[in-house]
This record gives C-alpha cells, structure tokens and sequence, in this order.
C-alpha cells in the first residue's frame, strides 16, 4: 500500500496548529510566570511590617536624648570623641580593642566551599589577591568597633566586578558626624530606606543634604532598639560620672592653685611713707617670681583682706574622683582595672574581676560577626550580601567566625584532646589534626601534606607498614608465640598497674592564671 502525501492545505493546516500550540504554550508560561511575580509581590507586601515602633522621629531626626548637650548628634559625636580620649575610659577601649585583636582567630564556616573561599578572599583577604577588599580585616575591624564610642558605624558600599566574581571593592568608613540631624529617612512603618549626609570634602567641596540609598550603606548598631539607628554609645553611661570627675578634677586644681602658689601679702608700719612702700612692693614682685598671673597685696595698718571660702582647711577631692572613677569603669564592666589600686583591692580579687571582662568582650565579639555576617534589622549584612551577588537560591551562608575570648581556654584543651586521640576516645584524621594546629598557632594541613605525614609515621615505628599490626607490635607471632617478644615486660607492666597504694593518674586542670591568688 502507498503512503499518500499530505496535501498543501493539509501542510498548512498542520503547521498552524503546531504554530498554536507553541502559542499556548509560551502564553500560558508568561501567565504563570506574572502569577508566581504578583504572589511574590504579595507575599513582600503581607511580610512587610504594618507597626511602628512610636519613637520620637520628626522627619528623618531621631531624638530619644534626653540630656540637653547630647540631643543635637553633631554635639553629641565630638563629646563621646573627647570621652574617648580620656585615660581611664580610652584604657577600657583599648582592652577591648587589643583583646580582640590578638586573642580571637577569624575564619570561614559553613555554607559551600567555593562561598568560604570567596568570602575568605575578599573580606579576610585569605586567598586570591585579585578578590582583596581595600582595606584590611584588622583596619575594617577597628572601624567597625567606632560603634562602641558613637552607638553605631557606618560604610559606604563600592563594588567591583573581578572575573565572573562581583566583590566589594572598598568599604569606606563615614564619619557619623555627617550625618544630617534629619538624615534618617523612614517610611510610616519605621524602614530606613535613605541616609542624608552634611559634610565638607577634602578638596572644599560642601555637601548639604546628600542622600545615600540604603541599599548602598553598611551599617552596624550598638544597643539599638527598634528603628534607632542611633543606636545607644557603650560609653553613653559614662557620660555622667565622666562629667563630675572633670568637675571634681577642675575644683581639685583652682584648689591647689590657691593654696599652693599663694598670695604675698605686706602690711605698712605706717612710719615709713611712701619709701616703705615702694621697698615693699618690690620685695613682693620678687616674692613673685616674675610671674604676673597672679597679683600682690600691700595692707595698711587697718586693712584685711582674706578668702571668706578658704578659712577651713579644703575638702580632699581625690575620695569624690576616686568615686567617679569607680563609676565610670563599673559601666564598662572593667572593674578589675580599678580594684587592685582602690581600698581593699587586692591582685587576686582583679584577676576574679577579669574573667566577667572576658565575658563582655566575648559578647562583644559575637555580636559583631552577628551584624557582620547577617545585618541589622531588616538590612543584610556583608557577608550575606557578598554571597546573595554571585550565587542563586544560597541555602546555607558561609559566615565569617572569630574564636572565643580566653587566654588560655585553647591551650588547656589541647592535651585534653590529644589524650582522648590516643585512647581512640576521638578518631585520628585530618579535621582534629588541623584543631590542634589551630590552636597552637600551626598552618594548617592539606589532604596530601596530612597523608604524607601519616606514611612517614608508619614508616618510622617497625611493624606498621603493612595493616594488621598496631604501633609497636609485629604482625605475626613473635619468640613468645603470642605476638609481643617481651613477656616478661608486659607482666612487669601490668603488675605495675596492680600495685596496692599506687596513686591514680589524675587530670591536670585547666589553668585560669586571672582566677589564682597570690602565694601568701
């Protein structure tokens, strides 16, 4: 039987049907496809927050202050700059900054292989050079904890394509004196969606009102609450003690100026006119050193003068300072600085003291890598973001992970953890071998330099080339027929062991040197 040939008409008719279907087809994929957009938007809308938090926030000024010289940001940015600078409370910064800096190890957990490597290079700049953010971790990290003396830190974002990567090129720091006191810009329901900035650039330029999108600014707060993107200083509760200790501190001075450089004081005979008096007064000029900052005084026989307030001896103001003082660092929570020189401190109650420090400054350390890797509030963080611009529907972030603050917390569990290796407690393998160089401050072991090292240990112990046998015990049967050569040994051993009165091996604790006392 022949095959009959479709005709044109048919042809034609075939081909508008196929023509039809891949119209459907297409039309009905644009269709689901605005759907699943509009459930999105929807789903966007319905999340997003219908309350508002009831602050006090007038058009973009942010005023939860309530002490007059701290309400204007401005004021209040070069007040906390001149706390900062003070002795005691830049001693309680800079412990914290130094503690940080040289007790915690930063690194790269969770997430994929290729987002720790990207996000190790370009944040951590521990990988390719070509990834490198301009600054670096420790400069961005001493930026960062500006949060501490302002109540929060601001960067600007600039990104860079590098390959088939997209990196942040620079963070740059913004000082938060330019941010204009009505430069929070909110929505009704509190998001920030515009900062506006006041500022004078280096070459004379003046900027007034700048905006910036949100989505192109970094930001990191402390103690916030809600929309105060403000945030509240670390050193804000010091403000008061850190007033009336420069109080105290002026008075302490006036005091000793008026007590220690006095007043020369020469009374007339009344015999001697005008000659004595200008004898006088030259004795006293020279009384005087030179010195014209402070005046003399010639008496005739019936004057007086005196300091009405001066009569008693002056209270000391180094007991009210010394006060000031213990207020100040009880709210830093550095109270072991204070305790050994005050009144009944002692070495061994500041070392106790200092284990809360460490606490804090642990707490502190966490929340940083909290805002770091995730953002504030609804704002995501770098490292999130850094993963979000190179890679689709990301199921678990990397995150950048800094070590716990404790001196020695790290070296107490390294013999714990070789211990429990030899007993086989824990396996041998790479992953623990690498712990216990971390935390000895050793580079770390690739998979090939791990197994060279572990066929250089079998090679060096006789008996342990080939599988069967265990360190120090042949693979067959020795002179004894039992595998060991030395019996009598063993039985030497073991009977060791079983000796009555024998002291058990114990443990040797853990070495906190901030919790021991002096010897007596």
């Amino acid at each position: 039987m022949s095959k009959r040939t479709p005709s044109a008409a048919q042809l034609k008719g075939l081909a508008k049907g196929r023509a039809t279907q891949a119209y459907n087809r297409t039309h009905n994929s644009m269709v689901n496809s605005d759907i699943a957009s509009l459930r999105s938007q929807v789903a966007e809308e319905i999340a997003k927050s219908q309350f508002s938090a009831g602050m006090n926030v007038t058009l973009g000024d942010i005023d939860e202050e309530y002490v007059p010289d701290l309400k204007s940001l401005r004021n209040r940015t070069r007040i906390f700059e001149r706390m900062a600078n003070d002795p005691i409370i830049r001693g309680q910064l800079r412990a914290i900054y130094m503690t940080l800096t040289s007790g915690v190890r930063w690194k790269v957990e969770g997430g994929s292989q290729e987002q720790q490597d990207l996000v190790a290079s370009n944040l951590l700049r521990q990988g390719d050079r070509h990834l490198w953010m301009a600054s670096s971790w420790l400069d961005f990290l001493h930026e960062c904890l500006g949060v501490l003396i302002y109540g929060f830190s601001l960067f600007g974002k600039t990104r860079v394509n590098v390959g088939d990567k997209n990196v942040f090129g620079h963070l740059a720091w913004l000082h938060p004196r330019s941010v204009s006191e009505n430069g929070w810009r909110m929505t009704e329901n509190d998001e920030l969606y515009e900062i506006w900035r006041s500022y004078t650039a280096p070459d004379g330029t003046h900027y007034s009102q700048e905006p910036i999108p949100i989505e192109d600014v970094f930001m990191l707060c402390w103690d916030r609450r809600g929309p105060n993107w403000e945030g509240n200083s670390f050193i804000r509760p010091m403000y008061r003690p850190w007033v009336l200790n420069e109080m105290a501190e002026k008075i302490d001075m006036i005091d000793l100026q008026n007590r220690g450089v006095g007043i020369p004081v020469a009374k007339l005979s009344g015999s001697g006119g005008p000659k004595e008096r200008d004898t006088l007064i030259e004795i006293l000029k020279s009384l005087r050193g030179g010195d014209k900052s402070r005046a003399f005084i010639v008496l005739e026989q019936d004057e007086e003068i005196e300091f009405l307030t001066s009569k008693n001896p002056a209270r000391e103001a180094e007991g009210t300072m010394r006060q000031h003082r213990k207020n100040i660092v009880k709210a830093g929570g550095t109270e072991f600085f204070d305790s050994a020189s005050g009144e009944g401190g002692s070495k061994g109650g500041a070392s106790a003291l200092a284990t809360g420090f460490f606490i804090n400054v642990d707490g502190i350390r966490v929340q940083l890598e909290e805002m770091i890797n995730f953002g504030v509030g609804p704002m995501p963080g770098i490292v999130q973001e850094l993963q979000d611009m190179n890679f689709d529907n990301v199921k678990e972030y990397a995150r950048i992970v800094g070590s716990r603050v404790s001196p020695t917390e790290q070296l107490d569990n390294v013999p714990i953890l070789i211990e429990a290796i030899q007993k086989k407690a824990i396996p041998a393998n790479r992953k623990h071998a690498n712990e216990l160089a971390e935390k000895l401050g050793y580079a770390l072991l690739t998979e090939e330099e791990y197994e060279k090292a572990i066929e250089e240990q079998k090679a060096a112990i006789p008996g342990t080339q080939d599988a069967g046998g265990g360190s120090g015990r042949p693979n067959g049967p020795g002179k004894d027929a039992d595998g060991r050569d030395d019996p009598n040994a063993t039985r030497l051993s073991d009977a060791e062991k079983k000796t009555l009165g024998a002291s058990p091996h114990l443990k040797r604790p853990a070495s906190w040197p901030w919790l021991r006392s002096p010897q007596a």
